[in-house]
């Protein structure tokens, strides 16, 4: 049996970095603009920072000032962005120092992994814990990481070291233990991080569609095909086979929209599930059944708008997706001290 976990930003934010695109926004600012469209590239995103507050969405949409004989200024403000976002988020993960792995509580991290559905209703949690504790198979976890950074990879190497769980049936041993390999769909920070829009029709400017370059470089997975990778298919394979989904750490939206179109066509078969462990500022009360409802049908509603079902399949995959908000057990490390700064030099940048 296949377990697997997405992760997104979220998780590295947990841990006390500062990698939102606002933490971001506010270095980038500070920095030497190397040219005129830079620049004006760098005030367009000040003045409309709610516009921005997904750099890919925001980036697509900025694709519509340019013209097809302006294009290469619309790739120097790309690539300035990349370049700076690789930088700065290289910098927040020296920030960890080298041993931050060494000390974290791993028997919390195993326990809530383990269980990881101990949060959903209790009629799921029996659903899933008789699916796991009867398999005809072993129970294997695996990780899909959205994240640039090296902290998935430092996590599932600790835990991969040995079993999460072992147990008998019927004279059969069985055991619940993690895939060592992650899989990084958006690249690492030191090998080609991906940074653009999901699909061509993100981008707001047909001339540039055309272009080549903004083809090949700013579309992710056109890039992920001109580089030679098996990212993408890796990860749709595992996902295909999975019969439980977990998703921490990552934004509902339309930068990801590939990977939710799948789940959601996943859900069809009444023997999956999807658990979205989603973090919000104002989780709704669990005295009142309301706003309980008025958050899960608001987060439902955003991931069916990915598949092209029918109603009844609709209603049918609805009761498949689990939201539990704020999660108190799943994928928590404790918040780890920063105790090396790496300051980057920043140039003023040019008024």
């Amino acid at each position: 049996m296949n377990i697997t976990f997405l992760v997104g930003n979220g998780f590295d934010i947990s841990l006390g970095l500062h990698t939102s695109y606002a933490n971001f926004y506010d270095w980038y600012f500070e920095r030497d603009s190397q040219s005129d469209c830079i620049r004006r590239f760098k005030e367009e995103i000040s003045s409309n920072l709610t516009n921005w507050s997904d750099f890919e969405i925001g980036l697509g949409k900025y694709a519509e000032q340019f013209s097809k004989e302006t294009a290469n200024e619309f790739l120097e403000c790309y690539g300035d962005a990349v370049e700076a976002m690789g930088e700065y988020l290289n910098n927040e993960q020296n920030k960890l120092g080298e041993n931050w792995i060494n000390n974290i509580d791993v028997d919390r991290l195993k326990q809530g992994i383990r269980k990881f559905y101990q949060e959903v209703p209790s009629k799921e949690q029996e659903y899933i814990k008789n699916a796991i504790d009867t398999p005809s198979e072993d129970v294997v976890i695996h990780f899909i990481t959205f994240n640039y950074t090296n902290t998935v990879d430092l996590i599932v190497k600790k835990l991969s070291k040995e079993l999460l769980k072992a147990w008998s049936r019927t004279n059969t041993s069985y055991k619940m233990y993690v895939d060592p390999n992650v899989i990084h769909v958006n690249g690492t920070l030191n090998y080609y991080p991906l940074l653009g829009v999901d699909n061509a029709g993100q981008i707001s400017n047909e001339d540039l569609k055309k272009n080549e370059e903004v083809y090949t470089s700013v579309i992710k997975s056109n890039a992920v095909v001109f580089l030679g990778e098996n990212w993408y298919q890796e990860a749709q394979k595992l996902i295909q086979k999975s019969r439980f989904i977990c998703v921490f750490g990552m934004s509902l939206g339309e930068t990801d929209g590939r990977w939710w179109k799948q789940i959601i066509e996943l859900l069809t078969e009444k023997d999956r599930r999807l658990i979205l462990f989603i973090y919000t500022k104002n989780p709704p009360s669990k005295r009142n059944i309301l706003e309980r409802k008025r958050a899960v049908d608001d987060v439902v509603k955003t991931i069916l708008k990915y598949g092209a079902l029918t109603n009844d399949e609709k209603k049918s995959v609805k009761e498949r997706i689990l939201p539990v908000f704020n999660t108190e057990k799943f994928l928590k490390v404790q918040e780890v001290p920063i105790i090396k700064e790496v300051v980057l030099a920043v140039t003023p940048s040019v008024k």
